[in-house]
């Protein structure tokens, strides 16, 4: 396999005291585009920019978590080089890198909530779906997506496969490589 998988250490004085800072840090070290952080508290998306690590929080403060450690369950950096998580232990944090190119893999695209864009605001649309009231704002410049085209945001996700010693195919490893959007055929049952 041409993949690595490597630990990371995390100094958790640095990233306690700054987060922000450590994952910019982190994403410019390894040629990480994007974030998604889960918290306690919610969902932030992030791009790393010449100027630092933007959140979704920045540009829509009401559909996003403050970024702080404390809350901070897990985040990913990710692009197409590869995917960096980090993740809280019951005692300490603890990060790893997967480095994917080269590597023969299954691609997949998991759509993400929102079929609408409601605002944008510094490089982050605000997506929105039915009447639930829930959104989330993705780092991309849309302007809107294309209902008629089913045009939608979606996650890729690479997936490494191996074989066992019984001969079985199973997924080794899975990272997330891209945000981006994607048209999808539109079934209309009505015609």
């Amino acid at each position: 396999m041409s993949y690595s998988l490597d630990p990371i250490v995390v100094d958790a004085t640095a990233f306690v005291g700054d987060p922000r800072t450590w994952l910019a840090a982190q994403a410019r070290a390894h040629s990480l585009r994007w974030a998604l952080i889960h918290a306690d508290d919610g969902v932030n998306w992030g791009e790393l920019r010449d100027d630092g690590l933007h959140l979704s929080y920045d540009a829509f403060p009401n559909h996003a978590p403050k970024l702080h450690a404390r809350t901070l369950l897990r985040a990913r950096l990710f692009s197409a080089t590869g995917e960096l998580l980090l993740w809280r232990t019951a005692s300490r944090w603890q990060a790893r890198l997967v480095n994917g190119q080269g590597e023969p893999k299954l691609t997949q695209q998991h759509i993400l909530w929102g079929d609408q864009v409601e605002d944008t605001k510094d490089g982050f649309a605000l997506l929105c779906e039915g009447r639930e009231g829930l959104r989330h704002a993705v780092p991309l410049p849309l302007a809107n997506l294309d209902k008629e085209k089913g045009e939608r945001v979606v996650l890729e996700v690479q997936r490494s496969a191996d074989v066992d010693t019984d001969k079985q195919a199973y997924i080794k490893l899975s990272w997330i490589s891209s945000l981006t959007t994607h048209a999808f055929a539109v079934v209309n049952p009505s015609k």
